[in-house]
């Protein structure tokens, strides 16, 4: 089981755009394979800082589940991980104030590459880690209104991760969103900044 806790800013300027868990249960499968449910909880306020609103922080309750295969070649490791979730967010009413209840927004589906790069591998005197991590992933709606609706976004993301020992750490990194917007037409960037805890847990073995 793994536990992550992210912040997320927009660089400039520079203002929350999110807060969020995950926890994570994935089972072993042999040869490099993951796989399991996940459920996580996002806190979004702001989708574009540049507005001169101050939006409420809408809850998402976001379950999924994912597979994943781990490729290792030595101080660097490659990593596909493909991901299905459903979106439900918090109702909000016209005036801008969070109402009760969830309702659903849509299905997507991600899949993501990544590379990680040990600078400082932990040994037996020393237990911290230091890695490079570099990824992409393209996120697309299932059953969109239309053709031009499918494509979500596509995320750039780099990060240096500090190892506390084997099982915890934290990870700063940059990350480029490159995302559709209501009109099909329509696209946007986001230039954000991402702090993440990870703490992993074993139950059984």
């Amino acid at each position: 089981m793994t536990l992550q806790l992210d912040e997320r800013h927009f660089v400039k300027p520079f203002a929350q755009h999110q807060a969020l868990g995950h926890l994570l249960l994935q089972k072993q499968l042999g040869k490099g394979w993951t796989a399991g449910p996940c459920i996580a909880l996002f806190f979004q306020k702001y989708t574009n800082p540049q507005s001169n609103t101050n939006p409420p922080t809408i809850p998402e309750l976001r379950p999924y589940f994912q597979v994943a295969n781990l490729q290792n070649l030595g101080r660097v490791s490659l990593r596909h991980r493909y991901r299905a979730e459903a979106r439900f967010f918090q109702n909000v009413s016209d005036n801008d104030k969070l109402g009760s209840g969830l309702y659903f927004n849509n299905f997507r589906f991600r899949y993501q590459l990544a590379l990680d790069i040990v600078l400082l591998k932990a040994t037996e005197c020393r237990k911290n880690n230091l890695s490079l991590r570099f990824n992409d992933e393209i996120m697309l709606n299932a059953a969109a209104q239309s053709s031009m609706n499918v494509f979500d976004q596509n995320r750039f993301y780099a990060s240096i991760y500090w190892g506390f020992n084997p099982n915890s750490g934290l990870e700063l990194g940059y990350m480029n969103v490159y995302q559709q917007r209501k009109a099909p037409a329509d696209f946007y960037g986001k230039h954000l900044l991402r702090l993440t805890f990870i703490q992993r847990m074993s139950f059984l073995k």
